[in-house]
């Protein structure tokens, strides 16, 4: 499927998602690439992600490349 909605919150195929910080407190985000339903109820769904890798912060642009 191309998005779905939990809790309120829409996850779209190639959208970008924050999932923490690293030990240098660098932001470390992932790319959704598949939203798999695992149970027809929603009960369990499968995000399949790609790691981006974050370089430096531009302030000029106030974002991370």
């Amino acid at each position: 499927i191309k998005w779905i909605s939990v809790q309120g919150i829409i996850f779209k195929v190639g959208c970008v998602l924050w999932i923490g910080h690293d030990d240098e407190e660098t932001p470390c985000f992932v790319v959704l690439k598949e939203i798999c339903i695992i149970e027809r109820n929603l009960e369990k769904i499968l995000l399949i992600t790609d790691v981006l890798c974050t370089v430096l912060f531009n302030g000029h642009l106030n974002a991370y490349e």
